[in-house]
């Protein structure tokens, strides 16, 4: 899925997973805007994630992109909100995270 891509669309679409995730934790952190530098810095980290989503998609596919863009963002901010505020996930998200392990690799192999 990914070989095929020039080395700097992957890279554009690495920076746009890891700007979401963090705008996700600075979200979390904002509480509800209370802390609005911090909401405001959540907001800019969206709009960089998707200015690089944009060049990522520029050399990868619409579909491929937003499919590991969005599911790895999910993944990964789960785990920082299991390890950074001791979140917990019950089975259903449990089930839901296999889900879309299972969905990106039938995009691997599509």
């Amino acid at each position: 899925m990914l070989e095929n891509f020039n080395m700097m669309h992957l890279m554009w679409l690495f920076a746009a997973i890891g700007l979401e995730i963090g705008a996700n934790i600075l979200l979390k952190m904002s509480q509800g805007f209370r802390r609005w530098g911090i909401g405001t810095a959540a907001i800019l980290c969206v709009i960089a994630a998707f200015t690089c989503l944009s060049f990522a998609v520029a050399g990868i596919e619409l579909s491929v992109a937003y499919a590991l863009w969005g599911s790895l963002g999910i993944i990964i901010t789960m785990f920082v909100g299991i390890f950074l505020f001791g979140q917990r996930v019950n089975a259903k998200g449990w089930a839901g995270i296999s889900i879309l392990l299972v969905g990106m690799l039938l995009i691997k192999f599509a």
